[in-house]
């Protein structure tokens, strides 16, 4: 899922690698494309919301990037009104939040972890750089000298938000975002 880019300190996600994160009892439904607006639409993957509410997730598993090798995670990311996000990570089985324009209240899904400053829903593109490890050895600082594998990534709500599960105050039908460009920097 992520491949050495030739003469470059950088671990790059293959965009046809991502996938829609499984449906909830309820019968989510998201639609994967392409998004327009960028330089190389192969690049990028538009989420779309095909009903109200639930997770709208985007999600890369089968990971295995060692941060002390890897320390940043970059990106670009269009929101567009209405779409509530965040991002996790897996590490040591289990899903760390680093809060984006979702819910940030804590709950039993995921920890938080850190914060993407001036995160906006305006269907803009905006880049994002992630200190991940930084942030996990903030959390963890006994973890410095033990190896520091993330094996996935989510895009999406997975947060126990009972409003926005149900499409109230953001990711109602039609709700869109889009990343591309993933990579862990050295």
């Amino acid at each position: 899922p992520a491949a050495q880019v030739a003469g470059s300190p950088r671990l790059a996600v293959e965009p046809h690698r991502w996938q829609a994160l499984g449906a909830d009892p309820s019968g989510e439904a998201v639609r994967l494309s392409r998004a327009p607006g960028t330089a190389d639409p192969a690049d990028a993957v538009q989420v779309e919301n095909l009903r109200s509410g639930g997770r709208l997730a985007l999600a890369l598993q089968g990971l295995a990037v060692d941060l002390h090798k890897y320390p940043y995670l970059a990106f670009r990311k269009r929101i567009e009104p209405g779409a509530r996000i965040n991002l996790y990570a897996r590490f040591q089985d289990r899903l760390w939040r680093i809060a984006m324009n979702g819910p940030r209240e804590d709950t039993v899904h995921a920890q938080p972890l850190c914060q993407i400053p001036a995160v906006q829903a305006d269907g803009s593109w905006q880049q994002a750089l992630v200190p991940l490890r930084e942030a996990f050895l903030e959390e963890a600082p006994g973890l410095k000298e033990k190896p520091l594998p993330v094996s996935a990534l989510v895009f999406g709500n997975l947060e126990e938000d009972q409003e926005l599960e149900w499409g109230l105050g953001g990711n109602h039908v039609g709700a869109r975002y889009a990343v591309a460009g993933v990579s862990f920097l050295n």
